[in-house]
């Protein structure tokens, strides 16, 4: 059985666009997409609003402070968005190799993070080509179900 990923990406502005802090993250399943957001304090309100524009605290804005806030999200929430998903992983959808796993079945979450945490270690592709090309492999015949051409 092949195994059904959802992705979190989460991305910033921070360091290319001046005045930049907040992050964003996104789910990402079978090629959908969906924003994350969250209610606004009174503090957040109070930030984003302009001369030309008030916030208020309850509504709803895509803009966190802290990555955190978007993992926290994302685990409550991925399942909602897509529930035939088996697990949610933290990275691109366009990476085969080993990434994050932030929720799903216990045991499947910690064969994939014990993977990703050897990838790692030895610093993935530019690290140990041999090592990381089992880790790639069990990863992806073993774990995501890929048949083996």
């Amino acid at each position: 059985m092949k195994l059904k990923t959802c992705h979190l990406s989460i991305s910033s502005y921070r360091g290319i666009s001046p005045g930049a802090i907040h992050f964003y993250g996104s789910l990402w399943c079978d090629g959908e997409r969906i924003e994350l957001k969250k209610k606004m304090d009174a503090k957040d309100a109070s930030y984003l609003s302009t001369k030309d524009y008030k916030y208020h605290a309850g509504e709803m804005t895509e803009r966190f402070n802290l990555e955190n806030e978007i993992r926290e999200i994302a685990i409550q929430s991925w399942k909602k968005y897509y529930p035939e998903a088996d697990v949610l992983l933290e990275g691109s959808s366009g990476i085969l190799d080993p990434q994050k796993c932030l929720d799903g079945p216990p045991l499947l979450k910690d064969r994939i993070n014990k993977l990703w945490q050897r990838a790692e270690k030895i610093g993935g592709w530019n690290g140990d080509i041999k090592e990381m090309t089992k880790i790639s492999n069990e990863y992806l015949y073993d774990i995501l179900g890929w048949k083996k051409t």
